[in-house]
């Protein structure tokens, strides 16, 4: 694990409780979001989706409700 972004969101439901998705890039270049929902508490959180986006270690990841932005070190 390279890099780590958390993001815990907020839905206005009938279920109490917040949902937190996170976000995290490997030195392999990809990029992985886990994701817990309220309703599943207790049960750990699960790996939501893999995408594999660069050909080396993953530097700087955001996620937010509508975009994962991932990036890399360009070094000389």
């Amino acid at each position: 694990m390279t890099y780590i972004f958390l993001c815990l969101y907020y839905y206005i439901t009938g279920i109490s409780g917040n949902t937190v998705e996170l976000a995290y890039g490997t030195d392999h270049g990809t990029v992985n979001i886990i994701i817990q929902h309220p309703e599943t508490v207790g049960r750990g959180p699960q790996l939501f989706q893999t995408f594999s986006v660069h050909r080396c270690a993953v530097a700087h990841v955001h996620l937010s409700d509508k975009h994962l932005l991932s990036g890399m070190n360009i070094t000389g």
